[in-house]
């Protein structure tokens, strides 16, 4: 692979890359989209054939991608036994574009500077997808995008990331590469606005605690230039923005009355409170788990365990909110330990590298909000928004977990 022209990678690297996180155009331009999709895929393909490697197994950490891969055949062998050819046809393809996009980053990318163009790629659609949501609060939804719903007595619209909740499980991660990116200062406080008008817009609770999560993580964890100005203008341009556009200040008002901040000691645990919700939503999952035989449990369902995450009607098996329990109705206790194991050995290769890597500090912190959002969300590590950070992060540590590197992102 190193003896293919640099820019012959850089263009499948960035296409690639722009493909994946694209993929709200695949409903309705499928005439555009998939032959771009398939013939950069085969091009891609064949350089990884001719040339390209994949990672050894030489410890613990690359042992289980390896029987992650193998646990992927696996699950797509099982999803006979619950479901048909159909069912795989339409299932399999979403479950294999994040761990096929990690082989290809492992064979495109070639330069640490090649991680920060990528995470800029993720911004610059992140802004297209806060703008989306937006726009449709004044214009109404666009025909491209998941149908709308309501909820609080207010429209509620998905953004060109997809369905109605991925950008609120997403916001965290990307506020914090914003601020860690060495942009212009008012372009940064720009971009961080634009975000949070969004996530409120997503009337999504989960959009609010992402940005109180990433908040408290930037504030006592994180040096940021420009930390004092953005927290110090970030109220009285919230303030202004809440007043200018009223259409946006309804939204921004229902989400904080969603939360229930101001509820009393006796409402705190009540059935419509914030706090039991969440304290619901987070235990539920280990509780859904009984509903099944051991045997299910033990095995998993294939594909069809993770229903609507891949696409497909809900079924017998449900859904569990929860990205860990999801794997026990997928891949049964194999793929569940299998992921939790990636998950720690990532987190602990991203933390010994943290104190001189700012990059894999931005990692670290990015995945601590991804985790929890696992609890929350059972689709995290297959949809390819939510899950970028978390594959790009195993790239870069198994590329570059024994090298220096320079001091900014």
């Amino acid at each position: 692979m190193e003896k293919i022209h640099p820019n012959i990678k850089f263009v499948l690297l960035y296409t690639w890359t722009i493909i994946i996180l694209a993929q709200v155009l695949k409903a309705s331009y499928s005439y555009i989209y998939f032959p771009i999709f398939f013939s950069s895929f085969f091009i891609i393909s064949i350089f990884i054939f001719q040339k390209g490697f994949f990672v050894k197994a030489i410890d613990f950490f690359t042992i289980h991608i390896w029987l992650f891969y193998i646990l992927v055949v696996y699950v797509g062998a099982i999803s006979f036994v619950h479901g048909g050819i159909n069912d795989f046809l339409k299932a399999f393809p979403r479950m294999i574009i994040m761990p096929l996009t990690l082989i290809v980053f492992l064979n495109l990318v070639t330069f640490k500077s090649q991680f920060v163009k990528l995470i800029d790629l993720l911004i610059f659609f992140s802004v297209i997808a806060a703008l989306s949501l937006i726009y449709q609060v004044y214009n109404g939804p666009l025909d491209i995008l998941v149908r709308s719903s309501t909820r609080l007595g207010l429209d509620r619209y998905a953004s060109t990331f997809g369905s109605l909740t991925i950008f609120g499980s997403v916001v965290g991660i990307i506020t914090i590469l914003v601020l860690r990116r060495n942009f212009n200062l008012f372009l940064k406080f720009f971009i961080i606005t634009l975000l949070l008008t969004a996530a409120f817009v997503t009337l999504a609770k989960a959009a609010i605690l992402n940005i109180l999560i990433a908040s408290i993580i930037s504030i006592f964890f994180l040096k940021i230039k420009g930390k004092k100005f953005i927290i110090f203008m970030i109220v009285p341009v919230f303030t202004f923005v809440y007043f200018l556009f009223p259409e946006v200040g309804i939204y921004i008002t229902k989400s904080i009355e969603a939360l229930e901040l101001t509820a009393s000691k006796e409402d705190t645990y009540s059935n419509s409170s914030f706090v039991y919700q969440f304290l619901k939503r987070f235990f539920y999952s280990a509780e859904y788990l009984t509903n099944f035989s051991i045997v299910n449990i033990f095995f998993g369902f294939g594909l069809i365990g993770g229903q609507g995450v891949f696409g497909l009607p809900y079924s017998f098996a449900g859904t569990s909110h929860n990205q860990f329990m999801d794997l026990y109705l997928i891949g049964g206790v194999f793929l569940f330990l299998n992921v939790v194991f990636i998950v720690i050995c990532l987190m602990l290769e991203l933390n010994k590298l943290k104190t001189k890597d700012p990059v894999a500090q931005t990692f670290f912190y990015c995945n601590i909000i991804a985790i929890i959002n696992m609890f929350f969300f059972n689709g995290f590590i297959y949809q390819p928004v939510t899950s970028f950070v978390f594959w790009l992060s195993i790239v870069y540590v198994l590329k570059f977990r024994e090298h220096n590197y320079e001091k900014s992102i």
